[in-house]
């Protein structure tokens, strides 16, 4: 069997270790993606991104592979080729030699993601069958409270994002990244947003997207957001959420993928107590010319 480099790419798809093709798979996703751009002589891929806001303007690129080398005159070379954007976005394994390069050389490290993940073939998914469960659709009267709501319950978790740490960002700014993200992931169906009603309220609400990967045999999912009024946190509605959606992913999906800020305790206990296992620690940073 080839041995993987487990730095290589995206490292949170290490739970796959054991399929030897993941490597060439991930680099044929990449590949597909019209807008990234291959460099032969760094052997690395940079994609162009907007980071979902239409409000200001810059160039905005993300390194989506490097290799994991000893040679720091590489990591120079892979800087140099940034300079055509304004700001490039790096996450990578924290044990990558990059990483190593990037505290040596005082590139600010932003954040660190705690990626985790849920075989879903192994866990028998209890929810409260009480409650009611819906699937919001862009038809319903009620379309543009829900999504409002929605945005309310969301700003908790805008405090613990790489943006916090990079000066560049007001907390405005911040505020619309998330707010755009949100809105643009609904209403384009990349990702399907369920909840949960008490007294005319979101009480819980879970943004989830169907597959992210990058292997056609596996299916695998991905919470991208998952959050809870404070007012009926005792009636734990995110967890028999989380488990309501689950249990009807699991005839076709094999995992799920939650990452999550290292700063965030709550976050990290509430995945932890649904069975989630840590995967690998993913450091992200913004290099910006």
């Amino acid at each position: 069997m080839q041995l993987l480099d487990p730095y290589i790419y995206d490292s949170q798809f290490l739970f796959l270790k054991m399929d030897e093709h993941l490597a060439d798979e991930y680099k044929k996703t990449i590949l597909s993606d019209i807008s990234c751009i291959y460099i032969p002589e760094i052997n690395s891929y940079i994609r162009k991104e907007n980071w979902d806001s239409n409000k200001f303007s810059i160039d905005i690129a993300r390194i989506l592979w490097i290799e994991n080398k000893i040679d720091d005159d590489i990591y120079k070379e892979i800087i140099n080729n940034t300079a055509a954007h304004k700001c490039t976005y790096v996450r990578l394994n924290k044990e990558h030699t990059f990483c190593k390069y990037a505290q040596k050389n005082d590139l600010k490290l932003l954040s660190t993601k705690v990626s985790q993940h849920l075989d879903l073939r192994n866990v028998n998914f209890d929810y409260d069958k009480s409650f009611s469960y819906h699937l919001y659709l862009d038809t319903m009267d009620l379309r543009n409270e829900i999504i409002n709501q929605v945005l309310d319950l969301s700003k908790d978790s805008f405090n613990y994002n790489r943006f916090k740490s990079d000066p560049f960002f007001t907390n405005s700014q911040i505020m619309e990244i998330y707010r755009d993200w949100i809105i643009n992931e609904v209403k384009s169906k990349s990702c399907s947003l369920y909840y949960l009603i008490e007294n005319k309220e979101v009480a819980a609400f879970f943004l989830y997207k169907s597959n992210i990967s990058p292997i056609n045999s596996v299916k695998i999912g991905f919470v991208s957001l998952i959050a809870s009024s404070n007012k009926f946190k005792k009636k734990k509605y995110a967890s028999n959420l989380l488990n309501y959606v689950l249990s009807k992913m699991r005839l076709d999906t094999c995992f799920v993928i939650a990452n999550t800020e290292i700063q965030n305790n709550s976050a990290l206990s509430f995945f932890s107590k649904n069975n989630f296992l840590i995967t690998s620690y993913l450091n992200e940073y913004h290099i910006w010319n």
